[in-house]
């Protein structure tokens, strides 16, 4: 499986290319303070040991899962938030009409370079900038070689 670290870039928005997104509500206004303060309600990308609680739909039905042990997953405090390299969102973190803050995440595995995430970023936040005068945003690229 390949390794979680390449590039992630913190942001807010939503991509048409192939790099994998990801959001959550933020119970903060500034998601990278939350960060730095390393909050438990931000997620982590780690192995599951399978135990963890994924809430999710199944056949339009409200399903607890579990991931398999070792299965790479974003999950925070209260259980699974994201699994399947983020092709699989549960249902406590989902983005609504009312989310007012919320906190991005796009991964980039090989072949995606560094460069080619800023600029999938820059197009997501030039998006997200039309939607209004309020709309702010912040990021912050972690790699292997600045893991943050």
């Amino acid at each position: 499986m390949p390794s979680p670290a390449n590039g992630r870039t913190v942001c807010a928005g939503r991509s048409r290319t192939a790099v994998p997104t990801q959001g959550h509500p933020s119970v903060s206004a500034d998601p990278l303070k939350r960060a730095e303060t390393k909050s438990r309600a931000l997620p982590r990308f780690v192995r599951a040991t399978g135990t963890e609680v994924f809430d999710t739909t199944a056949d339009g039905a409200d399903v607890v899962e579990h991931p398999e042990p070792g299965e790479v997953v974003w999950c925070d405090a209260t259980g699974v938030t994201c699994r399947r390299w983020n092709w699989r969102q549960g249902r406590r973190t989902r983005l609504r009409e009312d989310t007012t803050s919320a906190l991005f995440v796009l991964d980039a595995l090989d072949p995606f370079t560094d460069e080619e995430l800023r600029a999938i970023t820059d197009e997501l936040v030039s998006h997200l900038l039309r939607l209004g005068p309020d709309v702010t945003h912040a990021r912050r690229l972690l790699s292997a070689a600045e893991p943050g």
